[in-house]
C-alpha cells in the first residue's frame, strides 16, 4: 500500500532524552499526488482568520518549475474525505489573503508562474458577500523576466490607513550584472491599481534581496514594520555567500532605508531560511522569528526577537531567545510558521520545518510557545527519505472542530524520483506537553542566583541563566581576560523567577570573538534604581 511505503514516524530518530515527553503528531488527512512531476505541496496555505465570505480553509500548490498547469487548488476541508478541490487556478503557485479594498471581505493575491518560471505575475481576486470572484480584478505584472516576481508575498497595513497592503518580492531582479533583488509594495485602497506605491532594490549585484518578507509592529509603536531577507552571493573580497535580514521601522511615513541589519548568516540560512512574525511569548506584541546559520558550526538556529519599545536596541545586541536544531537537523528552519494553539493552553505555538536532515528525512517540529516557551520541541512528525516533507508548512486553524488548532505540511518530492507530491493535515492534541507550571513557578527563588553558563566551553551560542527573588533591572556584560568589555546587553526589567540571556559569541560590533577565557558579570538593581541588589561574575571559555 502506498501509504505504508512512504510514511515513517521516525520515532527512533526523535531524541526523547529531556524531561518532557514529546507527542508524535497524528494525521487527520493525507493526500498523495498522482501526476508524475507535479510536485504537489510545493506551497501550502491555511486561511486562518479569513472573513466569512472565504469558502476555503486551505490551498495547495504544485511547483511552477515543472510547468504544470494544475497550479493552485483550493479546498474546504471538514472531513478527511474532502480532497477534491473546489477551485483550481492554472499555473497558480502561491496565495495570500487580506482585505485590499477595505470593503470588509477577504481578497486573494495569487502568484502565477508560467514558462518554467520565466514569466510571473500576481493576480488580485476580490471578495464580496457571495464569496471570492474567480475572475481576477487586477493583474500586477513583473518588471523583468526571470526576476522571480511573486516568489514571496506578505500582507499587512504599512501606511496605517486601515487597508491591507501587499508586498511582493523579486529576488532575481537584476540592475546590471546579477540578482540585486527588488521588493514592490502596493497599498490597499478601494481603487487599488497595478502601480507599486514604493519599491526597494538590493544594494548591489548578487545581493539576492527579497527571498522572504514579513510584516508586524515589532517596536510596538502602532505602525507596522517590514522585514526582508536576502541571500548575498557577491563574494566581495573572497567572502562566502551569506544570508541577511533588513528591517524597516515604520512611522507616520513608510521608510525605505533599512534601520536594522542582522549579522551575516552562513550558507544554511540562504534562500531557504525561514522568516515569520507573530506573538511567540504571549505578551500581545508581535515577535520576529528567523533562521540563522552559524558559519563556524554549519548549524541552524531559529532566532526570536521579542516585540517591544526597545526592539531595535535589543535586536542589535543578540536574539532574545534561540531554538537550536534538534540533533543537528540539516535544513532546520527552512520554514517557520504560526501553528496556532495546538494543545489548548491559550497560547500560539511555533512550527519549524527541516525538510532534509542528516538521514534525508524531513521532519516538522512543534514548540509550545507563550508562557511555556523553551528550546526543546514538544511534538514532531517525520516522513520517509527524499520527499522533502516540510518544504512547506502552515497553521490551518481547527479543521476537525475538536477545540485544538491543526497544521498542514507539504512534501513535493514524494515519492522520491517521481515528484508526485503530498500534503497532510495533522491535528492538535491536549497531549502536546506544556509544563507551564513546571517552567513558571509562582514561588520565587529564595535568593538572587547567576547560574552556570552552558555549554562551557562554547563554540557558538551560550545560555546564561539566572534567578531573581524580586522584580529588578538586570545588567549583563561580558569581558575578556584583560578586563575589556566585549559586549553589554541592554538593561532589562524582569519579574521574580527564572530567566535566561542568550549570547551568540559576537562582540558589540557583530564580530565573532576569538578563543579564550571570558567572564560574564551580572548586576541587579532595585526597580527604582535606588540600590544594587546583587552582583556576581562567572567564568567560561570560548573554543574555535
Amino acid at each position: 500500500m502506498k501509504t505504508k511505503t512512504f510514511l515513517l514516524l521516525l520515532l527512533a530518530q526523535l531524541p526523547l532524552a529531556h524531561a518532557q515527553t514529546q507527542w508524535v503528531l497524528q494525521p487527520y488527512l493525507q493526500y498523495f499526488g498522482h501526476v508524475r512531476g507535479s510536485a504537489l505541496g510545493a506551497r501550502v496555505k491555511g486561511f486562518v482568520g479569513s472573513k466569512p465570505n472565504n469558502p476555503y480553509n486551505i490551498a495547495v500548490a504544485s511547483s511552477p518549475s515543472n510547468n504544470n498547469p494544475t497550479g493552485l487548488s483550493f479546498y474546504s476541508i471538514s472531513t478527511p474525505q474532502d480532497t477534491t478541490p473546489l477551485w483550481i487556478i492554472p499555473y497558480g503557485a502561491d496565495v495570500e489573503d487580506g482585505d485590499f479594498n477595505g470593503d470588509g471581505y477577504t481578497d486573494f493575491a495569487v502568484w502565477k508562474s508560467v514558462n518554467m518560471g520565466r514569466n510571473s505575475s500576481v493576480l488580485i481576486y476580490l471578495g464580496d458577500a457571495a464569496g471570492i470572484d474567480t475572475v481576477a480584478a487586477i493583474e500586477l505584472t513583473e518588471e523583468q523576466e526571470r526576476s522571480g516576481f511573486g516568489l514571496k508575498m506578505c500582507i499587512g497595513d504599512l501606511n496605517n490607513d486601515g487597508n491591507d497592503d501587499l508586498v511582493i518580492t523579486a529576488p532575481g531582479y537584476a540592475v546590471s550584472l546579477g540578482n540585486n533583488g527588488k521588493v514592490y509594495a502596493y497599498f490597499g485602497d478601494p481603487n487599488m491599481n497595478s502601480t507599486p506605491d514604493f519599491t526597494i532594490t538590493g544594494s548591489r549585484p548578487y545581493a539576492g534581496f527579497g527571498s522572504r518578507c514579513a510584516i508586524g509592529d515589532f517596536n510596538d509603536d502602532g505602525f507596522n514594520d517590514l522585514a526582508i531577507r536576502g541571500y548575498d552571493q557577491a563574494r566581495i573580497g573572497g567572502s562566502e555567500s551569506f544570508g541577511y535580514l533588513n528591517i524597516y521601522l515604520a512611522s507616520a511615513q513608510v521608510d525605505t532605508i533599512a534601520d536594522l541589519t542582522s549579522p551575516r548568516a552562513g550558507r544554511g540560512a540562504g534562500t531557504s531560511g525561514g522568516l515569520a512574525a507573530f506573538d511567540a511569548n504571549a505578551d500581545d506584541k508581535t515577535d520576529l522569528l528567523w533562521t540563522y546559520s552559524d558559519s563556524l558550526t554549519s548549524q541552524n538556529f531559529v532566532y526570536i526577537h521579542f516585540g517591544g519599545a526597545d526592539f531595535a536596541q535589543r535586536f542589535q545586541v543578540a536574539p532574545d531567545f534561540v531554538i537550536p536544531a534538534p540533533f543537528g537537523s540539516g535544513e532546520f528552519g527552512n520554514e517557520i510558521a504560526n501553528a496556532g494553539d495546538m494543545n489548548g493552553d491559550g497560547d500560539e505555538d511555533i512550527l519549524i520545518a527541516a525538510y532534509s536532515t542528516g538521514q534525508e528525512n524531513g521532519i516538522v517540529f512543534v514548540y509550545t510557545a507563550g508562557k511555556a516557551l523553551d528550546d526543546k520541541f514538544d511534538a514532531a512528525r517525520g516522513q520517509s527519505r527524499g520527499g522533502n516533507f516540510g518544504a512547506s508548512i502552515d497553521g490551518v486553524g481547527d479543521v476537525n472542530h475538536d477545540g485544538y488548532d491543526d497544521i498542514i505540511v507539504g512534501a513535493p518530492l514524494q515519492p522520491w524520483s517521481r515528484y508526485e507530491g503530498y500534503f497532510g493535515i495533522f491535528w492538535g492534541d491536549a497531549r502536546i506537553p506544556t509544563h507551564v507550571a513546571e517552567r513558571n513557578s509562582e514561588t520565587p527563588p529564595a535568593d538572587f542566583i547567576l547560574g552556570p553558563i552552558y555549554p562551557n566551553p562554547l563554540t557558538s551560542h551560550s545560555t546564561i541563566e539566572f534567578k531573581l527573588s524580586k522584580r529588578a533591572f538586570v545588567e549583563t556584560k561580558v569581558y575578556n581576560l584583560l578586563g575589556k568589555e566585549v559586549i553589554a546587553f541592554p538593561e532589562v526589567e524582569y519579574l521574580a523567577g527564572q530567566h535566561r540571556v542568550v549570547w551568540n559569541s559576537r562582540d558589540r560590533d557583530g564580530e565573532i570573538v576569538p578563543s579564550g577565557i571570558y567572564f560574564v558579570r551580572m548586576r541587579a538593581f532595585a526597580s527604582d534604581h535606588s540600590h544594587l541588589l546583587f552582583e556576581q561574575t562567572n567564568k567560561f571559555m570560548v573554543v574555535r
